[in-house]
């Protein structure tokens, strides 16, 4: 999840936002309406008035005052089950924007963990692997003269009698060669 997906999650989170914010306004406006209507309703009702409330038109005839306070009733009606609809949109909305809202930390360190942890540890391991390397090749280096050295030591040991010998031959050597030279 890169920086494009914090974005998206934010992009989605004000999406539901606004759409929570037209689904509330929607409630108050059939609220409202349901409170208005009820009102002209009455008002028709208790007058016996052949007018419409809201622009005052008069009716031709009784029934279709009748008419009228049906229609307006049986919107009344119906309200209910449009706000309930609503209150259960509403509810899934806020369900679902509280959850984007709680991703929001894990989408912002996983964005922080591509883009700057994860390079930099990615660094310090090819760093690592590298020193790892040189180090090995440092130390088959140092096996190698060690090996060398030892074979040098298995030499001389070997030889060191040879060389006592020649040492005593060169000593045995030398005291005739005296011997000789001073008769």
């Amino acid at each position: 999840m890169g920086l494009s997906s914090v974005s998206e999650l934010e992009s989605e989170i004000k999406r539901l936002e606004r759409d929570l914010e037209t689904l509330e306004d929607q409630r108050g406006l059939i609220y409202g309406s349901e409170k208005t209507i009820v009102h002209y309703i009455d008002k028709m009702e208790k007058h016996r008035s052949n007018a419409c409330p809201l622009c005052h038109r008069e009716f031709n005839e009784a029934d279709e005052t009748l008419e009228l306070i049906q229609a307006l009733k049986t919107s009344v009606e119906q309200m209910p089950n449009k706000i309930a609809d609503l209150d259960k949109k509403i509810k899934e909305r806020k369900e679902k924007n509280s959850g984007l809202v709680q991703l929001r930390p894990v989408a912002q360190s996983m964005t922080r963990l591509q883009d700057d942890e994860i390079p930099k540890l990615e660094e310090k391991l090819s760093s690592l692997e590298s020193k790892l390397t040189t180090t090995k090749n440092q130390l088959r280096q140092l096996e190698e003269s060690i090996e060398f050295l030892r074979s040098e030591e298995d030499v001389a040991k070997n030889a060191q009698p040879d060389i006592v010998q020649l040492g005593a031959t060169k000593v045995s050597n030398l005291g005739m060669l005296a011997a000789v030279s001073n008769p």
